[in-house]
């Protein structure tokens, strides 16, 4: 059993920690407010009153225990920094920490935090994809030029297998699976599958191959 440790309780924090609890990993929260640890207290593993910014509170926790820690303070990006330099100071191996903006996001990667994410700024461009591309459905940013999206296939594609329209070549992306009418998916498409009217197809890609197609 995957064990996580989730510091910060605003609705990031919470949605994390209920997740990766229903998931039944082994899950500790901790937050200052005795309020907000109160109402996830009976959902996860362990509920600690505390503050991240203490070293004797992280030590105390055993914060080298977990297979990640994941930093999703809100409120004050001092307190998200000094939390997460502590943790890489500690030896923890995996923290992951929410950026409030960009500077923020880079001050944490400087200090070592081994991914930062922007719950905000990401979901903002996955609905601004969906919004400009009335065919793509859902939008997965990998890195600055590299995504994945699940779209409707065009029309010119039904009928026709992957070797036919050479999708690979012709358009610089690979389809990594596609979602039946039925509901079914084939995570292994082959090269002769044949495209159907109402298949929806998931692809990784670089930005611009996406864009086009």
């Amino acid at each position: 059993m995957k064990r996580f440790l989730v510091i910060g309780l605003g609705r990031f924090g919470n949605s994390v920690a209920l997740m990766l609890a229903r998931q039944n990993c082994e899950v500790m929260v901790i937050d200052r407010r005795e309020e907000a640890i109160n109402l996830i207290r009976d959902e996860v593993t362990y509920a600690v009153i505390g503050d991240s910014t203490d070293s004797e509170v992280l030590e105390k926790i055993g914060v080298r225990n977990f297979d990640a820690v994941i930093v999703c303070i809100s409120g004050s990006m001092e307190d998200s920094i000094m939390t997460t330099a502590l943790l890489k100071e500690m030896g923890v191996e995996k923290v992951i920490t929410k950026g409030k903006n960009d500077l923020h996001a880079k001050v944490l990667r400087k200090l070592g935090a081994d991914k930062v994410v922007q719950p905000e700024r990401d979901m903002g461009m996955r609905l601004a994809q969906m919004l400009n591309a009335e065919n793509v459905m859902d939008y997965i940013e990998l890195s600055p030029t590299l995504s994945i999206i699940e779209l409707s296939i065009p029309l010119d594609w039904v009928g026709k297998s992957i070797i036919d329209l050479d999708v690979r070549k012709r358009y610089k992306i690979n389809i990594l699976a596609i979602k039946k009418k039925n509901g079914s998916v084939d995570a292994t498409p082959s090269s002769g599958t044949v495209f159907e009217k109402e298949d929806i197809i998931v692809v990784l890609g670089e930005k611009d191959s996406l864009e086009k197609l």
